[in-house]
């Protein structure tokens, strides 16, 4: 009688180290690491536009949803109890560090805001805060924060609690979708894992922004439209699906509508057109209804800049000499004076733009380029005018934000780009492994090892950009 033979069950270590394995559960895991790091080592409101982000969340968690016209024409803002603006004037405001690389942050600020709680009916008292940039972004984007914000409020802690409930919250969500995003990719998922932990976009999931939820609804979008590339019919309810993440696209960030466009490369017969196209057109339809909206409710509102900034100036040069953007885009691009862009897309982190080191800028471009263009899975074959389609996406993309600093924000007497930052570019980066088949074909044995060696090299330079950040805060800088 022959005996059963039975195969021994892996222990449980071996089943996690399995599970975490997967490429989106270790960019999770990865990703809540390096974020909660950097919630850690960055002070308030050293994000992006932070401390006005923070104010309409903590706005529209106390259920206020319309913003309050200030008797000073042009500018929006809200009401909120005097402590929390007095908080943010604590932590940030009197303790400016920007433009003196030797000033550290003290932060003796956060440990006393910490504890300071909305007592006294001074502290309750409303006050007019001015939050007049975040006027242009749907209310949506700030449901993490705002949701974290409330319970905070609720349970009666201090506002910089709020902030830093709000930061853990916002992370938390905006790493899931990015984690279903790279579940979802249906090739080159360690790639496009590698490429979703870029610091400045871990830097941008970390603080209070509307950034890192814009980037994630683009990422979600840009992987299921290849994903049903990969199949070989598209049902109804798929197409619906897609219809609704393009609306979410047109509601984000403004020039990220664009993305939308990138239906177009599931056009593979006559079928697909009709569907195709209404998707983009729906997108187009609520992306231009709401900025019709938005100029109707508000149309004498100015965003923050530089005084010098005149939007119709800017208009009557271009109509004038038609060709004064592109001499304005060779002299930003073409000279030392775009590099900051450029390395941004990377990292510059923080309102004391803390900068890396060029040797790490290298080893941070060395690593993913390696991840990129390498790969043992050749993503399905793009028609050419669906190549050259992406490559005219990637241009008008590039254009138009700059079109929108150069419009808004840049003074007439500039003859460069001025505002304009490397993360407005992270879209174009996030859908790069997506698109593009791997320039040398390795085998899947080879793929292994390199994602053992380059995954660990990437998390290891990340590392060090932690250090990078933490020393311009609170440590000796050179």
């Amino acid at each position: 009688m022959k005996q059963e033979v039975t195969t021994p069950k892996p222990s449980l270590l071996r089943r996690l180290f399995s599970w975490i394995a997967q490429p989106h559960v270790a960019y999770a895991v990865a990703a809540l690491i390096v974020g909660m790091s950097f919630i850690a080592i960055t002070p308030p409101f050293h994000g992006p536009d932070e401390d006005a982000h923070f104010l309409r969340a903590y706005q529209l968690a106390t259920g206020k949803l319309k913003l309050v016209t200030a008797q000073k024409l042009g500018r929006l803002g809200a009401e909120l109890p005097s402590a929390v603006p007095d908080m943010v004037e604590q932590t940030v405001q009197d303790n400016p560090i920007r433009g003196y690389p030797s000033k550290k942050y003290n932060h003796w600020h956060t440990k006393a805001e910490l504890k300071n709680t909305i007592d006294t009916p001074q502290e309750r008292q409303s006050v007019w805060v001015d939050t007049t940039n975040t006027y242009v972004y749907n209310p949506v984007l700030y449901l993490p924060a705002a949701a974290a914000i409330a319970v905070v409020h609720w349970l009666g802690g201090s506002p910089l609690v709020a902030l830093y409930a709000a930061r853990v919250v916002s992370l938390v969500a905006i790493v899931m979708l990015f984690a279903v995003a790279v579940r979802l990719a249906p090739r080159r998922k360690w790639a496009f894992a590698a490429v979703l932990l870029v610091p400045m976009l871990l830097f941008q999931n970390a603080v209070v922004s509307v950034d890192g939820l814009s980037f994630a609804v683009t990422a979600l979008f840009a992987s299921y439209v290849m994903r049903l590339r990969e199949q070989r019919t598209v049902h109804k309810g798929q197409w619906l699906l897609l219809a609704l993440a393009a609306v979410a696209l047109a509601i984000v960030k403004l020039p990220l509508v664009l993305a939308a466009a990138l239906a177009f490369t599931l056009i593979r017969g006559r079928r697909h057109i009709l569907p195709v196209i209404s998707i983009v057109v729906v997108a187009l339809a609520v992306f231009a209804g709401q900025y019709i909206l938005l100029n109707r409710l508000h149309p004498t509102v100015r965003m923050n800049g530089p005084s010098e900034a005149n939007q119709q100036v800017q208009i009557d040069k271009l109509a004038h000499d038609p060709f004064e953007f592109l001499r304005v885009t060779h002299n930003t691009y073409m000279n030392q004076f775009g590099d900051g862009q450029t390395v941004g897309v990377l990292g510059v982190f923080g309102t004391a733009d803390t900068a890396l080191p060029m040797w790490l800028y290298g080893v941070l471009l060395l690593v993913l380029g390696l991840l990129v263009c390498t790969g043992a899975e050749k993503t399905r074959p793009l028609r050419m005018w669906q190549t050259i389609g992406l490559l005219i996406i990637g241009v008008v993309y590039f254009m138009a934000v700059n079109g929108a600093m150069y419009l808004t924000y840049t003074p007439t007497s500039f003859s460069t780009f001025y505002g304009v930052q490397g993360r407005y570019f992270l879209p174009l980066l996030i859908v790069l492994p997506l698109y593009m088949s791997p320039l040398l074909h390795i085998s899947p044995q080879q793929e292994h090892k390199r994602n053992r060696v380059l995954i660990g090299a990437l998390l290891c330079a990340i590392a060090v950009v932690l250090f990078v950040v933490f020393q311009r805060y609170y440590l000796y800088t050179p």
